[in-house]
């Protein structure tokens, strides 16, 4: 699940960075940070500190990416590719965080290991 964490070089970084580079206008950069925001909101009421302040640190460096996005060797999606995308990475992450749920409050130490972590 930390693979797909919104920041640079992890790959759930450079899935956020394609959908807001391929908008290709303020309105992507707005979208992302938007969507990022209500990730932060989520986190920290459900008590994951840990995951909030990786998405904070996500949201910093997609901003100091934009700066550069003409230099970038990403290509363009079409708008097609930008829903997919966006929609396929949420279910993803989504499914992800309830696996974890799930084995957390299955009573066993070891499984409820990730979920200590993020809520640190």
């Amino acid at each position: 699940m930390f693979n797909l964490l919104p920041i640079l070089p992890l790959d759930g970084g450079h899935v956020l960075k394609s959908i807001a580079f391929s908008m290709n206008s303020l309105v992507g950069l707005l979208l992302c940070a938007g969507a990022a925001g209500a990730g932060i909101f989520i986190s920290y009421s459900l008590g994951l500190a840990l995951l909030g302040f990786l998405l904070i640190v996500g949201c910093v460096e997609i901003g100091f990416e934009w700066r550069s996005r003409y230099m970038t060797h990403l290509l363009p999606l079409d708008r097609y590719g930008q829903i997919f995308s966006t929609v396929w990475y949420l279910a993803t992450v989504s499914g992800l965080v309830a696996i974890i749920w799930y084995f957390a409050g299955t009573g066993d130490a070891l499984l409820g290991l990730p979920l200590q972590v993020l809520r640190s």
